[in-house]
């Protein structure tokens, strides 16, 4: 039986020895399974032993780890059970982070890795759905199938329109409008539209896939809301104005932002979500922006009436609060002692970007702990670094919004409130 082969070329009196390409193939696919196998089973230093093995192996110049982050996101759409839920979306954001530079690129895989091997340790693939349709690139019957919660037909038209037709199209014609039908109350399925859709430009050999788990995910948002599943209905006092829907949809931002801003500095006090609840409609307003060039005068009017009705009936103080620093101290030391007073003196006269590039690996490996937690985080602090980026008039803002948000300790689980809440009904 015969070993290896390998080629080799000569550089002045060195020989310099490389596996050949077939080798290559073969050693980067038993790498590649043996991450997934890794993510099966939560084990994140494996995960990160075989990105950068495999990174060795298949480097691409100005993207580190793409390799390894496409396994990801294949793992993500083919294991997620109910589509691209939170831990897969966040993937899209880790991936920017790492590529741009804000994190270690190693960081920025081996927390999306915990997140994802946390999150669906032990799951097995989702079914992919087989079924026969009628009429598959037909973007109205793609649409009746999400809003009907026809998952499988759903699911099968998305894959048709997605490789036939592009994935651009396939948010346009069947996400937007299903999102617009009710975004006040699928705003976490608009977001995941739109990491799903960055995704799928991304990395395009698997963006069947991702459009696939985008439209299950949105098949079954829908669902539950259209059965009751724990959303209020949401009017808007006002209309947003057909022509300047982007304009009303960037003060809805700042308007979230400051009230993020407002939050305490301090431990949160027991049974107080309204991190949570400014989070999401902070994240509902950056996705209609995403979104926004896709739509008509209409649809955007609308998706910006939603919006405003969400962020009409937040509660809690809408100024921002003043935080003192006592002494001052390096970005690290504040972040690491949770002083929101000294975190934004470190920063003052920085800009906006650098100073998000400073805060970044805070959010991702600090800032929470439970994979829902850090995906949340992590994407709402893009979304504020997407925000000053297109509204520098209010950077600031923005930045001091994701300070607010992320610096201060603040429980993941309560569940003296869940008793409160069930005693209480």
């Amino acid at each position: 039986m015969s070993g290896p082969r390998y080629e080799t070329t000569s550089s002045g009196s060195a020989a310099d020895v490389h596996p050949s390409a077939g080798e290559a193939r073969a050693t980067a696919q038993r790498i590649t399974r043996s991450l997934r196998r890794a993510l099966t089973d939560a084990d994140v230093r494996q995960c990160v032993s075989d990105a950068l093995s495999l990174d060795r192996l298949q480097r691409t110049p100005g993207e580190p780890l793409r390799a390894a982050f496409e396994a990801l996101v294949r793992d993500a759409s083919d294991r997620a059970p109910w589509g691209l839920d939170d831990p897969a979306a966040v993937v899209a954001d880790l991936t920017s982070w790492a590529w741009r530079g804000d994190v270690d690129p190693a960081l920025g895989f081996a927390v999306a890795a915990s997140v994802l091997g946390e999150a669906h340790a032990h799951r097995g693939a989702r079914p992919v759905a087989m079924v026969a349709v009628d009429d598959p690139l037909d973007p109205a019957r793609a649409l009746g199938d999400v809003l009907g919660h026809r998952l499988a037909e759903a699911e099968a038209r998305a894959r048709k329109i997605a490789r036939e037709c592009g994935c651009d199209a396939l948010v346009r014609e069947v996400f937007l409008p299903a999102v617009a039908s009710n975004l006040a109350a699928l705003g976490d399925a608009a977001a995941q539209v739109v990491r799903g859709w960055t995704l799928a430009a991304r990395f395009p050999d698997a963006a069947e896939d991702v459009m696939a788990a985008t439209a299950v995910m949105l098949t079954v948002t829908h669902g539950c809301v259209r059965s009751g599943g724990g959303f209020d209905p949401v009017a808007s006092s006002s209309r947003a104005p057909r022509d300047d829907a982007r304009g009303a949809l960037f003060a809805l931002a700042r308007a979230v932002a400051t009230r993020i801003r407002a939050l305490p500095a301090g431990p949160a006090s027991r049974g107080d979500s309204s991190h949570h609840d400014l989070s999401r409609a902070l994240r509902m307003a950056h996705a209609a922006l995403r979104l926004l060039p896709l739509c008509t005068a209409d649809e955007g009017a609308r998706l910006a009436s939603q919006c405003a009705g969400v962020v009409e009936r937040l509660r809690g103080p809408a100024a921002p609060r003043v935080t003192s620093c006592a002494s001052e101290k390096p970005l690290e030391e504040a972040l690491a002692s949770r002083d929101l007073g000294a975190a934004r003196a470190a920063l003052s006269g920085l800009d906006a970007a650098a100073a998000f590039r400073r805060l970044a690996p805070f959010a991702a490996s600090s800032s929470a702990s439970r994979p829902y937690h850090i995906a949340i985080t992590v994407q709402t602090v893009e979304g504020l670094r997407e925000l000053a980026a297109d509204d520098p008039a209010h950077a600031d803002d923005y930045l001091d919004a994701g300070l607010s948000l992320t610096v201060p300790w603040r429980p993941e689980r309560d569940l003296a409130r869940v008793i409160d809440d069930l005693r209480g009904s």
